[in-house]
């Protein structure tokens, strides 16, 4: 029972996570494919999964439903202990975002978070905002999509208001922009006090090639620099996060799919490579794809010092391979 609650909460988790990001990126997690999709499923051979020493808590079975419109309406995802979370969408008038509702399973009684968007006239996002369990988080935004007041409070059961109780956390951030409307400073504070603060910079293009957090020291917390190429891919990552760090490289096939990825060490060394083969249908969507990995790979752990997540070398070699059904209206 607590590791089917463990694996629940990771994936609760990730989706109530991108209340606080600093920017409402939508459905990152929702896969677009070309064509008018009806529903896809996507799963994992579980033998080869074995065989590959699959890091934990990957759901291997993945299902989406698509309207007419292409908006994703549902998803199941399926863990390998059979633990399942449900995670419904709908859209308004204006086919915005209106409502995503995840459940513990397939029941209709299992409601375990519900996400609610808000816009103002010019349809900009304004807030955003959850309610998992008794704890109500809340997230509003400026006119650009950006972050700008985050809190979360306890809710009231018997209305759902949460009017009744103190912010129990609040965060402010201040956004300044560059002329092309580009986030170039977020500083972060806590209780008024700064907590912590974010650079970014971008190339003609727009691209963001440097993501900075500092302390309110100065000292650097993280930092990522990207490289793209001329389709305004990213081919290169590099991470640093306390004393820790990675480079990374993607090589693309003619599809645009990743067909490498490579980890370097700061010595420049390879860390771990991670090849992928595809299978691809008629309208262009891969089918089938062949992962292996080569060396180490890496699990997610959060630092101690700065309570961060960062990567961490695991043993992880060998092949398995990803299977797409794919329905077309």
């Amino acid at each position: 029972m607590k590791k089917r609650t463990l694996f629940f909460a990771v994936a609760l988790h990730s989706a109530i996570a991108c209340i606080a990001q600093h920017k409402d990126d939508g459905h990152p997690n929702v896969p677009h494919l070309n064509g008018s999709v009806l529903s896809f499923i996507q799963y994992t051979d579980t033998n080869s999964l074995r065989k590959a020493h699959e890091q934990p808590f990957r759901p291997w079975r993945d299902e989406y439903t698509y309207d007419v419109k292409g908006r994703c309406t549902s998803h199941f995802s399926y863990f390998v202990q059979r633990a399942t979370v449900r995670t419904e969408f709908s859209y308004d008038g204006q086919e915005r975002t209106e409502k995503i509702k995840t459940y513990r399973d397939q029941r209709t009684d299992s409601v375990a978070a519900v996400m609610v968007y808000h816009y103002r006239p010019d349809s900009t996002l304004s807030e955003k905002e959850t309610i998992n369990g008794q704890v109500r988080y809340t997230a509003k935004y400026d006119r650009h999509g950006e972050i700008c007041y985050y809190w979360d409070t306890m809710v009231d059961m018997a209305d759902h208001r949460g009017s009744k109780h103190p912010i129990t956390h609040s965060d402010s951030f201040e956004n300044i922009y560059n002329d092309a409307g580009k986030l170039i400073l977020q500083r972060q504070f806590q209780a008024d006090t700064l907590y912590q603060t974010k650079t970014f910079t971008y190339n003609k293009w727009g691209n963001e090639i440097t993501n900075e957090t500092r302390s309110p020291h100065g000292k650097i917390i993280a930092r990522y620099v990207y490289v793209y190429d001329s389709l305004g891919r990213e081919i290169e990552n590099t991470y640093f996060i306390s004393t820790e760090g990675y480079h990374s490289l993607t090589v693309y096939n003619k599809q645009g799919d990743p067909a490498t990825i490579t980890y370097l060490k700061p010595s420049g060394t390879v860390r771990t490579k991670i090849s992928y083969q595809y299978k691809y249908d008629k309208h262009h969507n891969w089918i089938e794809r062949k992962t292996t990995f080569v060396k180490e790979a890496f699990k997610v752990v959060k630092d101690k010092v700065s309570n961060m997540l960062e990567p961490k070398p695991m043993e992880m070699k060998g092949t398995y391979v990803t299977h797409r059904i794919i329905t077309y209206y």
